[in-house]
């Protein structure tokens, strides 16, 4: 169970760490830090939750990007995860009810599931909920009718993820692009050898070919 911040107030985040420690269902809870926060570290440690936030690779390097994403999520040490079949992730200022993981694990016994988005409620917002703030909409007949066509959104929190659906995600992007490359540099070797051919004398090209032909005879 993952909770991501950046500078979101400590008693916020501890706010929403607690409720997720909280949750019935056997689980681990690790706050994942942005902010790479001092007394961060200490509050997760003095309520019982694991602490992660980015390596010194990342000194100096951007760790909040504005616009349309809420930030770049620090890395977990998966060494430390990798035995969990499903991953969830909270906004730093989302509390969930206890229980929510007996509540969302039981779609997966379909094994074509591959993460359960839930919706999100307000606390703040009014029963009458006159701007709409609640999402009914988005989080009930188009999530379900995107559903249906095996298209549903995943909204980036509030969220559970199955662990080999998520890997195979990765391996599969991984090879798209490693072929890419490879694709790439093929090309880019063919060019530089036809711009050596031109180049080159047809004497040149002849005394070349002898001699590779020479290193192949005994």
């Amino acid at each position: 169970m993952f909770i991501a911040t950046y500078n979101e107030p400590l008693e916020i985040v501890m706010k929403t760490a607690v409720a997720a420690r909280n949750i019935r269902y056997p689980h681990n809870t690790w706050i994942l830090d942005d902010g790479d926060r001092p007394e961060f570290a200490v509050a997760a440690r003095r309520i019982g939750v694991g602490y992660i936030t980015r390596g010194p690779e990342w000194e100096g390097r951007p760790r909040f990007r504005e616009g349309g994403q809420r930030q770049q999520r620090p890395l977990p040490d998966f060494r430390r995860v990798h035995r969990h079949l499903f991953f969830l992730f909270f906004d730093a200022d989302q509390v969930p009810e206890p229980e929510f993981l007996d509540r969302v694990l039981g779609y997966f016994e379909d094994p074509e599931v591959a993460f359960v988005q839930t919706p999100q409620h307000f606390w703040n917002v009014p029963r009458a909920d006159p701007l709409g703030s609640q999402a009914e909409l988005f989080y009930g007949p188009i999530q379900q009718g995107k559903d249906g066509w095996g298209a549903a959104f995943f909204c980036g929190s509030n969220a559970v993820l199955r662990r080999e659906a998520l890997m195979a995600l990765g391996l599969t992007r991984f090879s798209r692009t490693a072929f890419e490359r490879v694709h790439k540099e093929l090309r880019a070797g063919r060019r530089q050898l036809r711009r050596h051919v031109d180049r080159a004398a047809p004497e040149d090209i002849s005394v070349a070919a002898a001699g590779a032909a020479d290193s192949r005879c005994p």
